[in-house]
């Protein structure tokens, strides 16, 4: 019986199919997948990298596969073949991950499964992954319609700059505010300033803030900045500039279209025509009175 024995072997190894697949989990993950980043930006198609890397031994016929959740969507190809990854290698897939705006901070669960063979072996290990990503929303800030009054200013006006900020993203943007940063010739005021709140998507908030313009300014075009900060979904800050040019005239324009001179020479000028005006009456009122007495 003894003899036997190595032949049973040897039948029941012949017997047993050559190369049949029999796939089985590992218990033990021998490689390292991560991405490139763990959220993707609602309402857009978001790109990302899978990173493989193999400090184990060689590896050979792999197979990778996404699985990302509804209401995710992998746009493009999920899945990839690789004749192998030699120990101390990576490779890095691109994936493109559309999140739609109803998932906003949401966060899903995805995972990336592995099978490859390892040389020496007929069987295919099976590794899963798994990783979570957060959907977050954004948030574009513009501001238009921005005019100035008067336009051109003068020596010693109260500049009026009124503008509307939009929000043309997908979330609200909070804690939003305001401001002229004041440069030479131009001084602050209490409504430099003004705090705007929440701006939710597609809804327009005006604004209207003030500065002085310094008496004995020279005529030309002055800088100013608008600074528009705000949170976005995360608490981070953000701040928008929109600079704007000031052109300033010591011969502001009427209403009329006219021109006249400062406001301070305006009032000059008819202070000293009411004067004129007074000495004239005078000056007929006594001569007139010298005729009646000469003529008596």
């Amino acid at each position: 019986m003894k003899s036997l024995k190595p032949q049973l072997i040897l039948i029941v190894l012949l017997l047993a199919p050559l190369g049949t697949s029999i796939p089985c989990s590992a218990a033990v993950l021998r490689l390292e997948v991560t991405a490139s980043r763990n959220f993707v930006v609602a309402g857009f198609n978001e790109s990302l990298w899978i990173k493989i890397s193999n400090n184990y031994e060689d590896l050979y016929d792999l197979t990778i596969a996404l699985s990302v959740p509804s209401p995710l969507v992998a746009i493009g190809p999920s899945s990839w073949r690789m004749e192998s990854l030699r120990k101390g290698s990576s490779e890095s897939l691109p994936v493109t991950i559309y999140a739609p705006s109803g998932s906003v901070g949401n966060t899903y669960p995805c995972s990336v499964t592995i099978s490859y063979k390892r040389l020496g072996y007929v069987s295919y290990y099976t590794e899963t992954y798994a990783f979570n990503i957060f959907v977050r929303g954004w948030i574009k800030m513009v501001v238009y319609g921005l005019s100035l009054d008067p336009k051109p200013a003068f020596p010693g006006a109260r500049l009026a700059l009124a503008g509307t900020v939009l929000n043309q993203g997908n979330i609200a943007a909070m804690y939003a505010n305001v401001s002229v940063i004041p440069r030479q010739p131009f001084e602050p005021l209490d409504e430099s300033t003004s705090y705007l709140g929440q701006i939710d998507p597609n809804s327009p908030a005006p604004f209207t803030l003030y500065v002085r313009v310094r008496e004995r300014t020279q005529n030309g075009t002055y800088p100013l900045t608008i600074v528009l900060t705000y949170l976005d979904d995360l608490s981070e800050r953000h701040s928008l500039s929109i600079p704007v040019e000031v052109p300033i005239s010591q011969v502001p324009q009427a209403r009329g279209g006219a021109s006249s001179g400062p406001l301070y020479l305006q009032w000059n000028f008819a202070l000293a025509v009411s004067i004129l005006v007074v000495v004239a009456i005078a000056i007929l009122y006594i001569r007139k009175k010298r005729r009646v007495r000469r003529s008596q």
